[in-house]
């Protein structure tokens, strides 16, 4: 609900906040959930003494380097789904969305696919080397970036000297600086008619995506040091879901999905508001 909306915009103004007040983003319905459910895991495979190449297998050799307690390895596990798959799942969604409003888009997407010699999906070399979906990928990130906002914490002083302030801002180590990342993906300024589906402006002619990274402008993963952890993995995952959807089958828009851009006011991620809803018809009966 909205409480956790205001609890995370207060958690990234104003950071000890959330230590003084115990603020939670997540209810407490889905942190015991997910407490219970990594907890389990957990506890069967140190009870069957399993061995796997996987993350869980990951987290417990770093729970015997580092001594970390079951909390925080539920913790990181949790860190892990929710930033790892849930924003990755809601991008795909929304790309879908998208094609399936501009059917155009979808019928270029769909040529670009099979200009490639070869019946399966694309390999991760061959995913790189698109760049309508890539364009595609991008223009949806810009137009639902995951995160709405950043929070960043000044480490050294900076003064601030641009056109649009008659004095300088000056910024001193500690100061929070909020990112309006919702508001520079939909500035006119950079991207005209914003509110327009669009993947030519990431096309490699037209300066590719590096243009807008560069200008300072696109955020989709955040920027610099701090930015997402997982940027490859989901960059992965959601380019081969979004192959492998629209090469099988022609998306379109249900009814049930509200029109335009409309953003639910009740996450603190960027989420279109009553949930996306497609039909998928397939292309070879």
């Amino acid at each position: 609900n909205l409480a956790f909306v205001a609890a995370a915009a207060l958690g990234g103004l104003c950071p000890q906040l959330l230590e003084h007040y115990r603020l939670k983003i997540f209810p407490n319905a889905c942190e015991k959930f997910f407490t219970n459910l990594i907890g389990e895991s957990i506890r069967l495979r140190r009870l069957v003494h399993m061995e796997r190449n996987d993350f869980m297998n990951q987290l417990l050799e770093l729970q015997k380097q580092h001594s970390l307690t079951d909390q925080q390895l539920v913790s990181h596990a949790m860190t892990f789904l929710i930033d790892g798959l849930d924003t990755s799942a809601a991008t795909i969604a929304h790309c879908l969305l998208l094609l399936a409003r501009n059917p155009d888009c979808q019928q270029q997407l769909l040529e670009e696919l099979m200009s490639i010699d070869s019946s399966e999906l694309p390999t991760y070399e061959e995913l790189n080397e698109m760049s309508y979906l890539n364009a595609c990928f991008n223009e949806s990130l810009r137009i639902y970036p995951p995160g709405l906002w950043a929070a960043k914490i000044c480490t050294k002083e900076y003064t601030f000297e641009g056109c649009r302030q008659s004095t300088p801002l000056r910024m001193r180590p500690g100061d929070t600086v909020m990112i309006p990342i919702y508001g520079l993906h939909h500035d006119p300024e950079f991207y005209p008619e914003p509110s327009l589906f669009r993947p030519g402006r990431f096309l490699p002619e037209n300066g590719g995506v590096k243009k807008y990274r560069n200008m300072g402008v696109f955020l989709g993963f955040g920027d610099g040091p701090r930015q997402c952890l997982g940027l490859r993995l989901a960059l992965v995952q959601s380019k081969a879901a979004i192959a492998a959807i629209v090469k099988r089958f022609e998306v379109r828009a249900n009814p049930r999905t509200k029109p335009g851009i409309r953003l639910d006011p009740s996450i603190f991620v960027a989420m279109h508001e009553g949930g996306v809803w497609l039909d998928f018809v397939p292309r070879y009966q």
